[in-house]
C-alpha cells in the first residue's frame, strides 16, 4: 500500500510542477498476488485539479491482472483525492456488434465504440460511500472484452464543459483502432487548447513499450503525468 500511496501522491502532490525535463524517472517494485510490479514515474506534470474524469480501458487486453492493477490505482489516487473534489468515471471498448442470422447463427459486424459511466453525474469527493460503490462497479459491472480505441472516453471526457478538468486514463495503451497517430494529435491539441491535462497510468504485463510510448506521448502533448506499472509472472 506504500508504494501504491505513493503513485497517488505524485499525481496529486505539489511536486508535479516540476518541468518534465527535469526528472529522473524512480522505478520501484511490489508484487501483487502471482505478479510482480515494477513502477515508474516517466514524465511529471501539473498536479491533478479537483475536477477529474477518469478513463479506464476495459478491453480484452486488460482482462485479468492488468484490470485488476487499474482498478487499485484508480482507488488509491481517489483516496487522495483533495477536499472538494469532484469525480466523474468511464469505462471504454470498442464493443462487438452482431444481428441475429437464420436461424440461431449471429453474424459479426466487427466493433463499436462503448461505454459505461459510473453515475451520470459529478460525484463529490472524498466519500467513502462512493469509492465503495465505484469499487464494485468496477469489480462487477464492466468487465473487460472487445478492442481499444483511446479516443473513445478521452474525447467524451474533454467534452465535460467545466472548467478546471484534468483527465486520468488507466490503460496498456495498446490501440487497436488503426494508426492512432491522427488520434493523438486531435486530442492533444483539444485538450491543450483548453488547458485540460490528461494524466495517464499505464499497465502494461506483456513486455511490449508500444503502448507504453503511446500513453508517455498523451501526457508530454497535454502537460499531464505518465506513471508506468509494468507487470511479469515470474
Amino acid at each position: 500500500m506504500r508504494l501504491a500511496r505513493s503513485l497517488a501522491v505524485a499525481l496529486v502532490g505539489a511536486s508535479l510542477t516540476l518541468a518534465p525535463a527535469a526528472i529522473t524517472p524512480t522505478p520501484t517494485s511490489a508484487r501483487d498476488g502471482e505478479v510482480r510490479w515494477t513502477r515508474e514515474v516517466v514524465v511529471k506534470g501539473a498536479p491533478v485539479t479537483k475536477r477529474l474524469a477518469v478513463c479506464l480501458d476495459a478491453t480484452g487486453s486488460m482482462h485479468g491482472a492488468p484490470f485488476e492493477k487499474a482498478m487499485r490505482e484508480v482507488l488509491t489516487v481517489l483516496s487522495l483525492f483533495p477536499d472538494d473534489g469532484q469525480l466523474k468515471v468511464y469505462a471504454f471498448r470498442n464493443g462487438e456488434v452482431h444481428s441475429q442470422g437464420p436461424g440461431t447463427r449471429l453474424i459479426f459486424h466487427g466493433y463499436a465504440p462503448s461505454i459505461k459511466v459510473w453515475r451520470d453525474v459529478w460525484t463529490p469527493m472524498p466519500d467513502e460511500e462512493a469509492l465503495r460503490d465505484l469499487a464494485r462497479w468496477m469489480a462487477k459491472d464492466v468487465g473487460c472484452s472487445g478492442n481499444t480505441d483511446l479516443a473513445i472516453a478521452i474525447d467524451r471526457a474533454v467534452e465535460n464543459p467545466e472548467e478546471d478538468l484534468s483527465i486520468l486514463l488507466v490503460s496498456d495503451g495498446q490501440h487497436h483502432a488503426g494508426d492512432a497517430t491522427p488520434m493523438l494529435d486531435h486530442l492533444a491539441t483539444k485538450a491543450r487548447d483548453r488547458g485540460v491535462p490528461l494524466h495517464t497510468i499505464c499497465v502494461t504485463t506483456d513486455g511490449s513499450e508500444w503502448g507504453v510510448n503511446e500513453m508517455v506521448e498523451i501526457a508530454k502533448r497535454t502537460g499531464g503525468t505518465c506513471v508506468v506499472w509494468r507487470g511479469d509472472g515470474d
